[in-house]
């Protein structure tokens, strides 16, 4: 139930990126139509479907672009308290929240299925203005759209955003994380009486190992993984880019994707933390060290994502993943990095 769960947001999420990042273009397409707009009144003869059809462009704007802006958390927002709550109560309040907008897009999606289809019963119906175009086609995107909101906004019950670094569950990863160090001071009766369950120690890491996987989901760093030292600075150099590049184009659009970046891996390692001497944990620490990688560049470029100084422990579990790609070879950097000597 839990893979079915993970797979699930890790598709959906990829799904509705892809689409948002496309539909972003949509705002030149109407400026194009209200262009020619323009033109044709001046110069030629006024055309009977700029009007309409920059109608239809901006709800198809609109309506496919609402998923991306669920899942970046970057829909407007008229708040008077929720800003200055704690991360912990605003998951709370979100959880709560969530099934009000789960029911509300439910009643639209009924509504647009049962408009287009109606749309096709009879003969394929038609705008009433002079152009009388077919409305079946918008009807279509507005299902869609409408349909992608909601298992964005079903995905966004656990997922993380700008303020959220862990989705619902925010404090339950490094809380745990610290339980089970205290927990090492006492006998085997007391551990079993106030353990952290393994089982959702592991989940937990493996949904935020999913969602360090989700930002770099364009990016394939697996050629990293079990590989020389060579091809492991190879890939790391590129991911390096890929976040950078990423940082600098989601800054045009006032988001930060270098913090949620560094969010994800901090939450990362807790929840690896969490979970090891586990099987899952053991198999994934390679993955684990190159995300650690990444962040440390990332840090040693001043590019700082909320992160401060490291703790001792912090310090001590890198040591430990670092042990997973330790290599004794040796490594010309300024050759790797492409530079002649």
């Amino acid at each position: 139930m839990l893979g079915f769960a993970r797979g699930y947001i890790q598709i959906v999420d990829a799904i509705n990126y892809r689409l948002g990042r496309i539909m972003m273009y949509g705002i030149f397409v109407m400026m194009a139509i209200l262009l020619w707009s323009s033109i044709s009144k001046t110069f030629f003869l006024p055309s009977l479907w700029t009007l309409e059809m920059a109608q239809f462009a901006m709800v198809a704007y609109y309506i496919l672009g609402g998923p991306y802006s669920i899942q970046m958390g970057s829909n407007v927002r008229m708040d008077l308290f929720y800003g200055a709550w704690r991360p912990c109560t605003k998951a709370w309040v979100d959880a709560f929240t969530v099934f009000f907008l789960i029911f509300y897009l439910c009643v639209m999606v009924w509504g647009a299925v049962d408009s287009t289809i109606y749309s096709f019963q009879y003969g394929g119906e038609r705008s009433p203005t002079a152009w009388r175009p077919y409305l079946w086609p918008i009807k279509v995107v507005m299902t869609a759209g409408l349909t992608l909101m909601l298992l964005q906004a079903i995905a966004r019950v656990n997922r993380v955003f700008s303020g959220k670094p862990a989705g619902l569950v925010v404090d339950y990863i490094g809380l745990a994380a610290e339980l089970k160090s205290a927990l090492a001071h006492y006998s085997k009766g007391d551990q079993a009486q106030t353990g952290v369950d393994e089982r959702e120690a592991v989940a937990a890491f493996l949904t935020a190992l999913d969602v360090a996987r989700g930002l770099l989901h364009d990016f394939d760093y697996r050629a990293a993984l079990g590989k020389d030292s060579d091809a492991r600075l190879q890939v790391l150099l590129g991911a390096v880019d890929h976040v950078l590049s990423q940082a600098r184009q989601d800054a045009k659009e006032k988001a930060d994707f270098g913090k949620r970046f560094h969010d994800a891996v901090a939450s990362l390692t807790k929840a690896f933390k969490l979970a090891a001497g586990s099987p899952e944990a053991s198999a994934h620490s390679e993955e684990v060290a190159f995300f650690l990688a990444v962040r440390s560049a990332l840090l040693k470029m001043d590019v700082k994502g909320g992160g401060g100084r490291k703790t001792t422990s912090d310090f001590a579990i890198q040591q430990l993943l670092n042990r997973a790609v330790a290599s004794t070879e040796v490594i010309d950097i300024l050759e790797a990095c492409g530079f002649d000597r």
